[in-house]
Protein backbone atom coordinates (compact mmCIF):
# COMPACT_ATOMS: atom_id res chain seq x y z
CA UNK A 1 0.00 0.00 0.00
CA UNK A 2 1.05 3.59 -0.91
CA UNK A 3 1.26 6.61 1.17
CA UNK A 4 -2.04 7.67 -0.50
CA UNK A 5 -4.23 4.39 0.21
CA UNK A 6 -3.00 5.38 3.99
CA UNK A 7 -4.45 8.67 4.05
CA UNK A 8 -7.52 7.65 2.08
CA UNK A 9 -8.15 5.47 5.11
CA UNK A 10 -7.41 8.10 7.59
CA UNK A 11 -9.86 10.24 5.98
CA UNK A 12 -12.39 7.31 6.74
CA UNK A 13 -11.77 6.94 10.28
CA UNK A 14 -11.63 10.75 10.86
CA UNK A 15 -15.19 11.35 8.84
CA UNK A 16 -16.38 8.09 11.75
CA UNK A 17 -15.34 9.25 14.56
CA UNK A 18 -16.57 12.97 13.62
CA UNK A 19 -20.17 11.05 13.16
CA UNK A 20 -19.90 9.07 15.96
CA UNK A 21 -18.64 12.60 18.14
CA UNK A 22 -22.20 13.95 16.74
CA UNK A 23 -23.94 11.04 17.60
CA UNK A 24 -22.63 10.76 21.13
CA UNK A 25 -23.70 15.43 21.52
CA UNK A 26 -26.95 14.48 20.35
CA UNK A 27 -27.14 11.65 22.96
CA UNK A 28 -25.96 14.41 25.47
CA UNK A 29 -27.94 17.63 24.54
CA UNK A 30 -31.06 14.71 24.88
CA UNK A 31 -30.17 14.19 28.47
CA UNK A 32 -29.47 17.17 29.32
CA UNK A 33 -33.12 18.92 28.14
CA UNK A 34 -34.57 16.07 29.82
CA UNK A 35 -32.96 16.50 33.10
CA UNK A 36 -33.82 20.59 32.84
CA UNK A 37 -37.10 19.65 32.34
CA UNK A 38 -37.18 17.41 35.51
CA UNK A 39 -35.79 20.22 37.51
CA UNK A 40 -38.11 22.79 36.30
CA UNK A 41 -41.23 20.62 37.03
CA UNK A 42 -39.59 20.25 41.29
CA UNK A 43 -39.09 23.66 40.78
CA UNK A 44 -42.28 24.45 39.85
CA UNK A 45 -43.93 22.18 42.58
CA UNK A 46 -41.74 23.29 44.94
CA UNK A 47 -43.11 27.04 44.58
CA UNK A 48 -46.51 25.60 44.42
CA UNK A 49 -46.81 24.08 47.61
CA UNK A 50 -44.86 27.28 49.08
CA UNK A 51 -47.85 29.17 47.76
CA UNK A 52 -50.33 26.56 49.31
CA UNK A 53 -48.93 26.84 52.36
CA UNK A 54 -48.80 30.83 52.71
CA UNK A 55 -52.26 31.09 51.83
CA UNK A 56 -53.39 28.17 54.25
CA UNK A 57 -51.85 30.25 57.03
CA UNK A 58 -54.92 31.37 58.93
CA UNK A 59 -54.82 34.87 58.77
CA UNK A 60 -54.01 34.58 55.17
CA UNK A 61 -56.66 31.30 54.54
CA UNK A 62 -59.09 34.16 56.08
CA UNK A 63 -58.65 36.78 53.71
CA UNK A 64 -59.15 34.48 50.64
CA UNK A 65 -62.44 33.10 51.97
CA UNK A 66 -63.46 36.70 52.01
CA UNK A 67 -62.19 37.62 48.91
CA UNK A 68 -63.93 34.45 47.35
CA UNK A 69 -67.05 35.16 48.89
CA UNK A 70 -67.35 39.09 48.22
CA UNK A 71 -64.89 40.69 46.03
CA UNK A 72 -65.97 43.99 47.01
CA UNK A 73 -66.13 43.85 50.35
CA UNK A 74 -62.30 43.99 50.22
CA UNK A 75 -60.63 47.30 51.84
CA UNK A 76 -57.72 48.53 50.04
CA UNK A 77 -55.43 46.60 51.75
CA UNK A 78 -57.35 43.08 51.41
CA UNK A 79 -58.23 44.06 47.31
CA UNK A 80 -54.00 44.41 46.80
CA UNK A 81 -53.37 41.28 49.08
CA UNK A 82 -56.57 39.44 47.03
CA UNK A 83 -55.39 40.74 43.59
CA UNK A 84 -51.63 39.56 44.44
CA UNK A 85 -53.08 35.87 45.15
CA UNK A 86 -55.22 35.27 41.98
CA UNK A 87 -52.26 37.19 39.76
CA UNK A 88 -49.52 34.23 41.31
CA UNK A 89 -52.13 31.65 41.08
CA UNK A 90 -52.83 32.31 37.40
CA UNK A 91 -49.06 32.72 37.04
CA UNK A 92 -48.39 29.36 38.66
CA UNK A 93 -51.28 28.01 36.34
CA UNK A 94 -49.36 29.42 33.23
CA UNK A 95 -45.94 28.28 34.06
CA UNK A 96 -47.37 24.78 34.76
CA UNK A 97 -48.90 24.14 31.50
CA UNK A 98 -45.58 24.16 29.98
CA UNK A 99 -45.18 20.87 31.59
CA UNK A 100 -48.67 19.18 31.52
CA UNK A 101 -49.68 16.91 28.57
CA UNK A 102 -52.84 14.48 28.37
CA UNK A 103 -53.93 13.13 31.35
CA UNK A 104 -52.31 16.10 33.30
CA UNK A 105 -53.45 19.11 30.74
CA UNK A 106 -57.34 17.57 31.74
CA UNK A 107 -56.42 17.51 35.89
CA UNK A 108 -54.95 21.50 35.45
CA UNK A 109 -58.04 22.73 33.17
CA UNK A 110 -60.18 20.66 36.21
CA UNK A 111 -58.08 22.48 39.02
CA UNK A 112 -58.55 25.87 37.45
CA UNK A 113 -61.92 25.85 37.33
CA UNK A 114 -61.87 24.52 40.11
CA UNK A 115 -59.97 27.48 41.66
CA UNK A 116 -62.19 30.03 39.97
CA UNK A 117 -65.57 28.42 40.89
CA UNK A 118 -66.37 30.90 43.81
CA UNK A 119 -67.40 34.23 42.58
CA UNK A 120 -65.06 36.74 44.16
CA UNK A 121 -62.23 34.67 42.23
CA UNK A 122 -63.53 35.19 38.78
CA UNK A 123 -64.47 38.93 39.30
CA UNK A 124 -60.89 39.72 40.53
CA UNK A 125 -59.61 37.85 37.65
CA UNK A 126 -62.05 39.50 34.73
CA UNK A 127 -61.40 42.92 36.42
CA UNK A 128 -57.94 42.15 36.06
CA UNK A 129 -58.06 41.35 32.60
CA UNK A 130 -60.42 44.18 31.96
CA UNK A 131 -57.39 46.00 33.12
CA UNK A 132 -54.77 44.44 30.94
CA UNK A 133 -52.95 43.42 33.70
CA UNK A 134 -52.83 39.52 32.56
CA UNK A 135 -50.67 39.02 29.85
CA UNK A 136 -52.39 37.33 26.81
CA UNK A 137 -50.06 34.30 27.06
CA UNK A 138 -51.60 33.61 30.63
CA UNK A 139 -54.99 33.84 29.89
CA UNK A 140 -54.23 30.85 27.32
CA UNK A 141 -54.20 28.73 29.64
CA UNK A 142 -56.92 30.27 31.56
CA UNK A 143 -59.98 31.30 29.57
CA UNK A 144 -59.95 27.90 27.66
CA UNK A 145 -60.47 26.01 31.06
CA UNK A 146 -62.71 28.62 32.32
CA UNK A 147 -65.33 28.40 28.81
CA UNK A 148 -65.09 24.62 28.92
CA UNK A 149 -67.51 22.50 30.20
CA UNK A 150 -67.80 18.78 31.97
Amino acid sequence: MDMQMYAQIAEVIAALALVLTLVFLVIELRKNISQTKLVNIANRDLVNSEFVHFWADEKNAGLVVKGRNDFASLNSTELYQFESFIEQRVKLFAFGSTTVFGEDRIIQQHKIREFFQYPGAIECYQKKVTNKLIPPMWRTVVDPALTQRE
